[in-house]
């Protein structure tokens, strides 16, 4: 495979209104942009559409991956592709807009090192005639989002896991006491899950809770108390019945995950299982720490990749320390 800057002639119209439903549209910006492709064997198969706004900024107005060929992280080749060579042209922030029903791609880009700017209400009533629907969600607003292009190296290089540290614990004790205040008297529980969870194994230095509360859509209106402590809001996430908020240091670095579920939920249980069962088996608990600390070296720079990579053996513990517990 190899990136390319197309001309108007190999421009992939399919893919471009795959991703942009309005021709009308996607001709008042491609013919002042570059359109990158990503070919294999003489097809294209990815398309990025980047336009200048000004000597500092770039806009990613199109990215399509064909559905052949979807599934492959190629999207993600390819605007790893954009950004590097943005950075290159000495632009400093690249910005993209993507409908708030969009979970995926919020995901995509957010995974990529952007962050959440501002929401252009009802966005996509006023430029399209037709409604747009996403995941069975009519799609009004656009969520802006932009990436730092001068720190971006240091936001998307780096899976780093890091041997057991007894801070973990204080920070969470720290941390879900502040959760506490501001979800209020809604909380049921709050526990300390994930990794930095089980005494002895290499983590990401990332806290993960997850709190049990007595009514799930009473969440919704704590929103700007949690942001108050630094975190977002990303709503069910493609998880249903939770609400996820997370986050970041000053220097863009994911610190901590908050999971909030209603009280008794199945993957309450799910997660206090697998917790659990890794520490009363420390055996287990070792072999997922030296998978970590594999995957981490084979994947330094692609998170995908190390998550991919833990998939079985998580997968496996998990239905293990189901039946552990009584569970299935």
């Amino acid at each position: 495979m190899q990136v390319k800057d197309l001309t108007p002639a190999e421009w992939p119209w399919p893919l471009l209104l795959d991703a942009d439903p309005s021709r009308s549209l996607i001709d008042t910006y491609i013919h002042q942009s570059t359109v990158m492709g990503l070919l294999a064997e003489n097809a294209v198969i990815a398309v990025v559409v980047l336009l200048p706004r000004d000597r500092q900024v770039v806009e990613v107005m199109n990215i399509a991956v064909a559905p052949s060929h979807q599934g492959k992280k190629l999207g993600k080749l390819l605007l790893a592709a954009a950004v590097e060579r943005s950075r290159q042209q000495g632009y400093k922030r690249m910005l993209v807009g993507t409908g708030s029903t969009g979970i995926g791609q919020l995901a995509f880009y957010q995974k990529m090192g952007f962050r959440m700017e501002s929401i252009d209400r009802d966005y996509f009533v006023r430029t399209y005639p037709e409604p747009i629907y996403e995941n069975g969600i009519w799609c009004r607003d656009r969520v802006l989002l932009s990436l730092d292009l001068q720190s971006v190296g240091i936001v998307m290089r780096q899976v780093r896991v890091c041997p057991p540290n007894p801070q973990w614990v204080k920070d969470f004790e720290a941390e879900a006491a502040q959760i506490a205040l501001a979800l209020g008297n809604n909380v049921a529980h709050i526990h300390h899950i994930g990794s930095t969870a089980i005494p002895n194994i290499y983590a990401k230095p990332v806290i993960d809770l997850l709190v049990e509360v007595n009514a799930i859509d009473q969440v919704d209106t704590c929103s700007a108390a949690m942001a108050s402590l630094g975190y977002s809001a990303m709503g069910e996430y493609g998880l249903p019945g939770r609400r996820y908020f997370r986050k970041d240091n000053a220097e863009g670095v994911r610190t901590h995950h908050v999971h909030v579920f209603a009280a008794g939920s199945p993957e309450v249980a799910r997660h206090l299982a697998f917790r659990d069962f890794m520490i009363a088996h420390p055996d287990c608990a070792q072999q997922y720490s030296k998978l970590k600390r594999t995957l981490a070296a084979q994947y330094p720079d692609d998170i995908d990749g190390y998550m991919d990579g833990k998939d079985e053996f998580v997968k496996t513990m998990e239905h293990r320390a189901l039946q552990w517990q009584g569970l299935v």
